[in-house]
């Protein structure tokens, strides 16, 4: 299904990133989304599955780091579900991890 417009996702009322037109994903994260445990970042399960739904097929994390610079993680939606690793938190649904071994960091 494609977008004719962008299209916020939303998380518990909360809108954690954007669909872009050209099947991007663009979320901004900071160190307390950091998964230190697997050295990447992670993207909810339902989430996941929008972005296939809609075809994206590229993930952008801007992180926002504590030093006030930003770095671009770039991967794939494919590289979540053939790479991540599935982890569930108290009260958290599923996420899929990404090792920052399978992002591209600029």
């Amino acid at each position: 299904m494609r977008l004719a417009q962008d299209k916020p996702i939303m998380m518990r009322g909360k809108m954690v990133g954007v669909i872009k037109t050209n099947r991007t994903y663009i979320s901004h994260r900071n160190k307390n989304h950091y998964f230190r445990k697997y050295f990447g970042f992670g993207i909810s399960a339902s989430i996941l599955a929008d972005l296939r739904k809609y075809e994206v097929k590229q993930v952008i994390i801007i992180y926002n780091k504590i030093d006030g610079t930003q770095e671009l993680w770039t991967a794939t939606v494919k590289d979540f579900y053939e790479h991540g690793t599935i982890y569930k938190d108290i009260g958290v649904d599923y996420q899929r991890i990404l090792n920052r071994r399978y992002w591209v960091i600029k």
